[in-house]
């Protein structure tokens, strides 16, 4: 069945859609990755968030989608920032795209702001619906996610030999990070796993969007330890590469906001809220962003003097639960 243009909608689109061509990376029911050179974009069902790079609209049918053109939206303004990221001007204008020869126009008004701006107004509240998130990600995490990193007893559930090996290696690498040399386990961590998106990309994902979130995330540290960890983590998957480009920006999905914005403001059940919505997304991917946002907001790495005491090689304070990756 073929996407009727007329019929399609336009209903949000990121901010960091760039101009230019894409042709199909992968489809599933409610998504079309779509990719152009290093550009990259999702065509996605209004039941999927919205996301710097999703353009969310009505009406789609993802297996008949081939070829998109953007002619507007945001600017490739070119080179790289100081962090490491790609330079782009985020949208302040309309999109107009050609979907299969047949033009769409949004305007202005349907442009998503994807930039985090969190504020921890209490640190009490935080702490506390902090490990009400990770006790929501423990129970409702899939088999074969990362929560075994919260839940040992789920090791059970991957086979032994190569999937057992692939979980002993995740936990030797993300106790490097939190606890050790963040660099060189963020080296060790990156392209392992499983998925379209391996899950050791999807935890260093939310591990860079959680150093947006603590006081002091605007520090020359916090940005330098971002910028050294977006450096190690690059890969070939031009999947994996743009998530974690936009994770180091701080720029996320809806989903993610409202997440940050619970965990400051919310309750234990708002939490809880976030956390079934961010376990939906994807086999894996969602909960195992999850788990790397909540294990590098528990140990406290985003923290700016952390990060410059890291950075510099210096000593760590031990965290409670550093027995669990001994």
């Amino acid at each position: 069945m073929a996407s009727d243009a007329r019929a399609i909608e336009i209903l949000s689109f990121g901010d960091l859609v760039q101009t230019g061509s894409y042709g199909v990376h992968s489809r599933f029911r409610r998504v079309v990755n779509m990719t152009g050179g290093a550009r990259f974009v999702s065509l996605v069902s209004p039941d999927v968030d919205a996301g710097p790079l999703n353009i969310v609209v009505r009406g789609l049918v993802p297996a008949s989608v081939r070829r998109l053109h953007v002619d507007a939206g945001a600017i490739n303004a070119g080179g790289v920032d100081a962090d490491g990221t790609r330079r782009t001007r985020a949208a302040t204008r309309g999109l107009a795209i050609t979907l299969d020869g047949a033009r769409i126009d949004a305007g202005a008004d349907r442009v998503y702001d994807s930039t985090l701006h969190p504020a921890i107004h209490d640190h009490t509240r935080f702490r506390s619906n902090l490990l009400a998130f990770g006790a929501a990600l423990a129970e409702l995490a899939p088999e074969k996610s990362l929560a075994f990193l919260l839940d040992p007893d789920r090791v059970a559930g991957f086979r032994p030999g190569f999937e057992r090996g692939v979980a002993e290696h995740i936990g030797h690498c993300v106790r490097d990070i939190l606890f050790g040399d963040t660099l060189r386990g963020v080296s060790r961590l990156k392209g392992c796993g499983f998925g379209l998106t391996p899950s050791g990309d999807d935890f260093i994902a939310g591990l860079l969007i959680a150093t947006h979130i603590p006081d002091g995330a605007r520090s020359g540290a916090a940005t330098e330890l971002r910028a050294r960890i977006l450096a190690s983590a690059r890969t070939t998957n031009t999947l994996s590469d743009s998530f974690l480009d936009l994770a180091a920006r701080g720029r996320v999905t809806r989903g993610m906001q409202e997440l940050a914005v619970s965990l400051s403001l919310g309750t234990p059940h708002d939490v809880t809220r976030c956390a079934r919505h961010l376990v939906s997304i994807g086999a894996t991917s969602g909960v195992d962003t999850g788990v790397g946002l909540y294990l590098t907001l528990r140990s406290g790495l985003g923290r700016s003097a952390r990060a410059a005491r890291r950075l510099a090689g210096g000593p760590h304070e031990l965290h409670a639960g550093e027995a669990q990756w001994s």
